[in-house]
């Protein structure tokens, strides 16, 4: 039987970007979201520091939510490129067991995983 989950990232005003669902393993993407975000920063235009010293292509920065929405995507669809990571609309109601999202902190100006629903 299927975990399923939907993730819902949201901009800097707390505006929906994107909402993906997640088919199975709604329970173990939580510790995928997670390490994504460790030691990720968001930035409103790249640093040239992380340019000359290369951690922009170490995927450590993202130039804003919006920015950070498709990397995650990208990231998720990385390892299930058929099948089981799909993007729906915000408004859609999927039967989901577990629900996340993904939220800018302002103080900190990093993302922030909250759980909003766990089965």
């Amino acid at each position: 039987m299927s975990t399923r989950a939907r993730i819902e990232v949201f901009d800097e005003e707390g505006r929906p970007i994107v909402t993906i669902y997640k088919h199975h393993d709604g329970d173990l993407v939580r510790q995928d979201i997670e390490e994504f975000l460790k030691n990720r920063k968001v930035v409103q235009g790249i640093p040239l520091k992380a340019i000359l010293e290369g951690h922009v292509y170490e995927e450590r920065y993202s130039n804003g939510m919006n920015e950070l929405a498709a990397q995650l995507v990208a990231h998720l669809k990385r390892k299930h490129p058929i099948g089981d990571v799909y993007l729906i609309p915000y408004e859609e109601d999927y039967y989901c067991d577990y629900v996340y999202r993904v939220v800018y902190d302002k103080e900190s100006k990093r993302a922030m995983l909250q759980i909003c629903k766990e089965a």
